[in-house]
């Protein structure tokens, strides 16, 4: 009885921590097509301005049935509060062969590990340009670091992925493409703070350009350590009490 009462329990704390195991996940369905996202599900335009958000589309889904169209003023940010371990953040992208620019046709993808609406002690961590003139990404860096010389065409008409191992603990980044190395790895953040502040998906007056499927997952997950951990001390003590 001591035995199944251990494991039982070993049982319920690993799947408590399966259910934990993706801190963050966003896939656009659940709000209404056409709808602006300031103000739902922890989204805003830059420093709170509703003039700034993006409108959920129904005409691009990597998940179906939304996403997010960028475009246009959009530069819509999401806050987050994650300051130490190693995390993995993933986001598809879609830019149609149709997406224009009124200025210089270029939009971004960013993430800051400092952000706040008042705009005070600001900093970035990774700026990737895309740039619809060049047909190329190219890698800006983040406040204080030096731009990488690291380009990789843009794909167009189909749902690609970028990826982006944090280490918080070691202050580095390195990024992925559609399942490729895009550059090598660098500093998370010079002379800003050790967290991950915020993305920004930021349209710079081009577009439009979809986003589908975010998510920020610790690893490795919380999960794989609860079952190994736990499964390791459920059999110690099942051989103890036979």
């Amino acid at each position: 009885m001591k035995t199944q009462t251990i494991l039982g329990l070993s049982v319920v704390v690993a799947m408590a921590c399966v259910a934990q195991a993706q801190d963050f996940s966003e896939n656009f369905d659940g709000y209404a097509a056409g709808s602006n996202m300031h103000g739902q599900g922890g989204w805003k335009g830059w420093q709170n301005d509703a003039a700034a958000g993006a409108v959920v589309s129904s005409s691009q889904a990597k998940s179906a049935p939304n996403s997010v169209n960028v475009t246009g003023g959009t530069d819509l940010v999401h806050e987050f509060n994650y300051t130490s371990g190693q995390w993995r953040i993933s986001i598809d992208q879609y830019v149609p062969s149709t997406a224009v620019g009124t200025t210089d046709k270029k939009f971004y993808l960013i993430f800051l590990n400092n952000y706040n609406d008042a705009g005070s002690s600001l900093n970035w961590s990774i700026q990737t340009l895309g740039d619809l003139n060049t047909g190329l990404f190219s890698e800006l860096g983040g406040s204080g670091n030096t731009p990488h010389s690291a380009t990789t065409p843009i794909i167009k008409d189909a749902w690609a992925n970028w990826t982006l191992d944090v280490d918080l603990d070691n202050n580095s980044v390195q990024q992925y493409y559609n399942g490729a190395a895009f550059g090598t790895p660098f500093a998370w953040q010079s002379g800003g703070v050790n967290a991950i502040g915020a993305i920004d998906l930021y349209a710079n007056d081009t577009g439009p350009i979809y986003y589908d499927n975010l998510t920020i997952q610790q690893i490795p997950e919380p999960s794989v350590l609860a079952l190994i951990g736990l499964g390791g001390l459920a059999l110690g003590l099942r051989r103890r009490v036979r």
